[in-house]
């Protein structure tokens, strides 16, 4: 029973029921390792036959790094499992990563709240938030009268992703503080996560112009959707409708869950409030090296200044 790095062949028998996410699939795990030229690092925890934890790190020019905008890094631990052997698995985890990688960039999925693993090991802690809607949920009376404004003659299509519909959209997604120099990783990305199935494009149209659309991923295995980014050609009118023309799908469509990706501007925070959504906290947790050292080596000068100046 221990924790080890292991090869994608025993990554994938750890998984003997069957992966818990397209997270952890490497199907989906190397259309992001290719659309970004990233190494993929396998660690998984077995104990007898039970997976208590698994987890299929990216790395880049020896850092550990956060796969993409919009999603978390793929962590999975058994629930089940008590304080005292979460905390040893987490802390072989961080000391196996340590060993390897110069610094760590990890966006932790929101299941992930006892962080005291990496507060103990050194690692700077951002808390951060998305909002998470059950597409059943009722909408706030106030948002239904406005979008109903606006609602005639809009048809909601889900339509195929091709590199020229993807093209009339991507550049929306630069709009969240993307660098421009990742544009064609992230064509490379949508389009493979497009061949795979994973991704809708789900579109209105208004007498048969398109006025908004938006770009999710879809995680069939959790039954949830993830709002990736919208376009609305510089026109938000009728981003609220597609919203809720949304939910219908998901509804229809088996999909429980909705991550509306982040919470973290206030204006788009206030937004998604208005959906119902449930304000929901993330970590993300960094370690460089350097610092780590250097400020070690501070404390230590410190602590021993102290005891000259107290003789």
């Amino acid at each position: 029973m221990t924790l080890k790095k292991v090869n994608e062949t025993d990554w994938a028998l750890a998984f003997q029921k069957g992966f818990h996410s397209i997270f952890f699939d490497p199907k989906y795990l190397n259309v992001v390792k290719d659309a970004f030229g990233y190494e993929l690092n396998y660690y998984t925890f077995v104990k007898g036959n039970k997976l208590l934890f698994a987890a299929a790190m990216f790395s880049k020019n020896g850092n550990i790094v956060v796969p993409y905008a919009f999603t978390y890094n793929s962590i999975y631990f058994d629930q089940a499992v008590g304080d005292i052997v979460y905390i040893q698995i987490f802390e072989d985890f961080i000391e196996l990563l340590k060993k390897d990688f110069k610094n760590l960039s990890l966006r932790l999925p929101p299941n992930i709240t006892d962080i005291r693993p990496f507060k103990w090991s050194g690692f700077e802690i951002t808390n951060s938030y998305t909002y998470i809607k059950d597409p059943t949920a009722k909408i706030k009376h106030k948002l239904l009268k406005k979008v109903s404004i606006t609602d005639k003659n809009l048809t909601f299509v889900e339509e195929e992703i091709s590199e020229a519909n993807l093209t009339q959209h991507l550049h929306a997604c630069f709009r969240y503080g993307l660098s421009k120099n990742y544009y064609e990783d992230y064509k490379e990305l949508f389009l493979g996560l497009a061949n795979k199935k994973y991704l809708k494009l789900l579109s209105l149209y208004k007498s048969d112009s398109l006025v908004t659309a938006q770009i999710a991923l879809v995680d069939s295995s959790i039954k949830t959707l993830y709002t990736l980014f919208f376009n609305d050609f510089g026109n938000n009118t009728y981003v609220g409708s597609l919203n809720l023309a949304t939910f219908n799908w998901c509804v229809e469509n088996g999909i429980t869950q909705v991550d509306m990706v982040g919470a973290n501007d206030k204006g788009i925070a206030n937004f998604k409030y208005s959906f119902n959504a449930q304000l929901t906290p993330y970590f993300s947790v960094s370690y460089n090296r350097n610092k780590f050292l250097l400020k070690t080596a501070l404390q230590k000068a410190k602590g021993y200044l102290k005891k000259i100046l107290k003789r």
